[in-house]
């Protein structure tokens, strides 16, 4: 039978961000963690799966330039392009014991939003003309409310992976587990077909190659039944450099994955009891790899002259 672990790593507060709950739905349980609103299991189990979730860490937005007219009514995305017009949604935004505040929204036909000109353009381009666009693809038809419907009702883990490409995000890490004894890993959300560098870049197109078009979801990061038997997500980059399409530059340090796998490492066989050494230094996993590294690397530079 596997063993799921699962640290959220979100802080305290008052009113707390989860609240317990057990749901019985025909017959069937549903069971541990919820939020404020969501009619589901956001983290937990039920009769046939157990899962849980940490954060992506995929990067998802991204900023182009785009060239508009002195008006800010179109914009083409080459200086030789066909002009296309900005769609225009005016916002009304209720304030508590204030008056409203309303704002018009500009967005291009691909659905970025247009940040205003005197917010963010001179730091990017000294074309007064230039525009910035804001694309963030899992805005588009958000269905993520679908897939915790459809994780609850899986009754494996294929089932449960196959349940969030329904959820566009922000990405999570969702790590499942099923009462067959399969284990399984998905890293969930819409993510944009980026390539190389795109997240450095921030200039007209060509020079900025990415499509916007949403991968694939069987593209993204994910396993099922893998050989080692074990799967670590603690917020570390998840992919190769093989990996075809740009996810993120702001993964955490792989210092917390790397203790995990040393504690399970100690001992061959679990029976859900951690060893010693894991109890007292598994909340501090960070901690713990990163000292042992700068101490390895102390020893190899030790006597060398600078």
């Amino acid at each position: 039978m596997p063993l799921l672990a699962n640290d959220p790593q979100l802080p305290s507060t008052l009113p707390n961000f989860w609240y317990l709950t057990h749901l019985s739905i025909a017959g069937e349980n549903h069971v541990e963690a919820s939020l404020p609103g969501l009619p589901s299991i956001a983290v937990g189990r039920t009769d046939h799966i157990a899962w849980g979730i940490t954060d992506g860490n995929v990067d998802p937005a991204d900023l182009a330039l785009v060239h508009g007219d002195p008006d800010a009514t179109r914009y083409r995305r080459t200086s030789d392009g066909v002009w296309q017009p900005l769609n225009v949604r005016d916002e009304v935004f209720q304030v508590r014991f204030g008056n409203e505040v309303k704002e018009r929204v500009l967005a291009t036909e691909e659905g970025g939003t247009i940040i205003p000109s005197n917010q963010i353009r001179p730091a990017f381009s000294e074309d007064p003309d230039a525009l910035v666009e804001l694309p963030i693809v899992h805005f588009e038809g958000d269905t993520s409310l679908s897939a915790f419907f459809a994780l609850n009702r899986a009754r494996n883990t294929a089932q449960a992976v196959d349940a969030l490409s329904r959820f566009t995000g922000p990405s999570l890490n969702f790590i499942i587990a099923d009462v067959d004894g399969e284990i399984g890993y998905v890293s969930a959300g819409r993510y944009a077909e980026r390539q190389g560098d795109a997240g450095q870049i921030i200039d007209y197109r060509p020079a900025d190659g990415s499509t916007w078009s949403p991968i694939a979801y069987t593209d993204n990061p994910q396993t099922i039944g893998p050989n080692s038997g074990r799967i670590v997500a603690a917020n570390q980059q998840q992919v190769g450099d093989s990996f075809p399409y740009y996810l993120s530059d702001a993964w955490a340090d792989p210092h917390c994955a790397m203790r995990i796998h040393a504690l399970l490492d100690q001992q061959g066989k679990h029976d859900g009891q951690l060893p010693g050494d894991a109890a007292r230094h598994l909340p501090g996993t960070r901690q713990p790899s990163g000292a042992q590294d700068a101490r390895s690397r102390a020893r190899r530079t030790h006597g060398r002259r600078a």
